[in-house]
């Protein structure tokens, strides 16, 4: 079984700094969008616009495995979201079946199975659809999910129906 998950968003970020130079004892032409004045004190003021690189981190997942016996089967994972600063994530699934379906296949016959993703500790379940964007869900602010609520985060459960 092979399941890629992407994570995307964007995130901007405007900051706005002020320069306080006192007692300055050189002499210099400040850069700023707005010039301070000479005197002992002298306050400019200048916009920083900076953009935040999108970070994302699926960590924690571990394979799973089981004995298909053809009565109806569910296995389930946990794992570790980081989104910059907690920041919302969503979930695209892909299956390694026919047209990314969610299947499984021994090369004789095909067993197809649902996934669904959990980001509040496994009590409620999105259904995940081969190659759709999920809906939003909230990251860990910490790359080794230790931020509030620490531990992991997800729970990926897949169903094989008898």
């Amino acid at each position: 079984m092979d399941l890629t998950i992407h994570m995307e968003n964007k995130m901007k970020k405007l900051m706005r700094a002020t320069a306080l130079i006192a007692g300055m004892t050189t002499t210099g032409v400040v850069i700023a969008a707005t010039q301070g004045t000479v005197g002992g004190i002298s306050t400019g003021d200048l916009d920083i616009d900076v953009t935040i690189n999108d970070e994302v981190q699926i960590s924690n997942l571990t394979d799973l495995t089981g004995t298909f016996t053809g009565v109806d089967m569910t296995l389930t994972d946990t794992a570790c979201v980081y989104r910059n600063a907690g920041g919302d994530y969503t979930v695209t699934a892909q299956g390694d079946g026919a047209a990314n379906a969610f299947t499984i296949t021994d090369g004789a016959t095909v067993v197809p199975y649902t996934v669904q993703w959990s980001s509040d500790g496994g009590t409620t379940f999105e259904s995940l659809a081969t190659s759709v964007t999920s809906a939003s869900h909230t990251g860990n602010a910490a790359p080794d999910c230790s931020a509030a609520p620490a531990g992991d985060n997800v729970t990926i459960q897949v169903d094989l129906a008898a």
